[in-house]
């Protein structure tokens, strides 16, 4: 069985990565792939902290549960 690929997408908000993964999807089987998104890893809108508008600032850093998302890669590459 040959070892499987880790790839990582980054970029700034809005910057198209949702639009390329799904692009790539639709280039493998179903079976062939397995997307984790870090979106899915932000902390709740109640503990984001604000800007000078009140507005939650999910660009922060701080606003993503790091530890739980490193954990889940680390699983799945094991």
């Amino acid at each position: 069985m040959a070892k499987p690929y880790l790839i990582g997408i980054s970029g700034g908000s809005g910057s198209g990565k949702t639009t390329f993964i799904r692009e790539l999807r639709s280039v493998f089987k179903q079976t062939d792939l397995c997307i984790i998104s870090q979106d899915d890893y932000y902390f709740p809108k109640e503990q984001q902290r604000k800007d000078a508008n009140g507005v939650p600032d999910f660009d922060r850093p701080s606003s993503i549960n790091s530890k739980e998302f490193t954990d889940d890669l680390i699983r799945l590459i094991s």
